[in-house]
């Protein structure tokens, strides 16, 4: 077995982790600044301004950081799983958000030529806005997507969607989002269809961001969004119609549960980082918080912490590089990664004393969005749900 990163998954690292140092980090201070007297409600595209975030990631465009998840035969890099992994864990070292540009859903390849055209090509050329938005939750439906009550009528011209999301990111920030909506309701989850709802749908009858709702991160702000007899043409249909609840678990499980695995990773790294560094400044009745044995202690179970779930995440990645079934691992990935980065970002904050029930640090920014993770993509319950499940079926990972 090889546990090495190949020569290039290292240099990939390296050029993100300069990215992130150079052109991110040197922003949050400024930006902690402009919060303190500015609370207006903002969501996550808007903290570093259109302007400034379109010319980062043209930034990154030149350094080769541009549609990193894409196959090379539609203009990406065509990078895997493991890469996806290593990019979003130096990405998430900082909390000013960013993502690089030129990427489409990967539920969207080899769906048809009008999908290609109209969705994944213009992202490439940096024509349309993506990420990765999924509007699944509703006032009465959640994690249960079988509850769903948004609907989708066919009128003999167009699917007529009707209802409403919740809690949905960047709704106002990008140009199309992915969208269930119930089909058939006699059939539950085989009875639902995902589409492609285009932002462009806005200028008619039916579509609008009703209100927005502040989190307890701040900034992550998120949207209600009503439909109301909204027509979606048919070639919006997302495979065929009732297998939108198969098409977007392959959207939501290796995606979705890996990208929480890098997140936290990064997030729990950089906060275990500051807790050292404090501690061997800080001095108490003499001597530095670095020599306290209890303080020596949290540092030692923080990083065996990160250790253990970096070895869980890659080994998802590596299984799913080789095309291999990875729902169970990838619920292993969420549930380990954010249970892990909130106890280690509580011990950061524990570490700083006082300082880190303030907002003179960045903790609180981390400690916050950590929180918002342990429900957002699914919630703890539902992972040790599906982990249950396997091992009551006898299932169980392998290396």
């Amino acid at each position: 077995m090889d546990f090495e990163l190949t020569d290039e998954q290292k240099m990939l690292r390296g050029v993100v982790r300069r990215f992130v140092n150079e052109k991110l980090i040197p922003l949050e201070k400024e930006y902690l600044l402009e919060k303190k007297v500015d609370r207006r409600l903002r969501t996550r595209p808007q903290i570093l301004g259109a302007e400034r975030f379109n010319r980062l990631q043209q930034e990154a465009k030149k350094i080769g950081l541009w549609a990193l998840w894409l196959p090379e035969e539609y203009g990406g890099a065509g990078l895997g799983y493991m890469e996806y992994l290593i990019v979003t864990e130096e990405l998430k070292k900082t909390f000013m958000w960013f993502e690089f540009g030129g990427d489409a859903p990967h539920v969207l390849l080899n769906r048809g030529k009008h999908l290609l055209e109209s969705y994944v090509l213009p992202c490439v050329r940096g024509e349309k806005k993506y990420q990765p938005v999924f509007a699944q939750t509703e006032p009465n439906a959640g994690a249960d997507p079988a509850a769903m009550e948004t609907t989708a009528k066919w009128d003999g011209k167009n699917w007529i969607l009707s209802g409403t999301k919740i809690f949905v990111g960047e709704a106002e920030d990008v140009d199309f989002m992915l969208f269930p909506a119930v089909t058939d309701k006699s059939k539950g989850v085989h009875g639902i269809t995902l589409f492609v709802v285009d932002r462009q749908t806005a200028d008619c009858p039916g579509y609008k961001v009703s209100r927005h709702i502040e989190t307890i991160a701040d900034d992550w702000t998120l949207c209600e969004l009503s439909l109301d007899d909204c027509p979606v043409p048919p070639e919006n249909v997302v495979g065929e119609v009732g297998e939108g609840f198969i098409v977007a678990q392959k959207f939501l499980v290796v995606y979705g549960r890996l990208h929480h695995g890098g997140w936290q990773l990064g997030a729990a790294g950089r906060c275990l980082q500051m807790a050292a560094q404090h501690a061997k400044s800080r001095v108490t009745f003499g001597k530095p918080l670095a020599e306290r044995q209890a303080i020596q202690w949290m540092l030692a179970d923080s990083a065996v912490d990160l250790h253990c779930t970096r070895w869980i995440a890659y080994h998802c990645a590596w299984k799913a590089d080789k095309g291999e079934d990875v729902r169970l691992e990838s619920a292993m990935v969420k549930l380990h990664a954010d249970e892990m980065a909130f106890r280690v970002i509580d011990r950061a904050v524990q570490i700083h004393g006082a300082l880190g029930l303030t907002k003179e640090t960045d903790l609180h920014r981390f400690y916050l969005t950590a929180r918002m993770l342990r429900v957002a993509g699914g919630p703890m319950e539902i992972m040790r749900m599906v982990i249950a499940r396997s091992v009551l079926q006898g299932e169980l990972p392998t290396i």
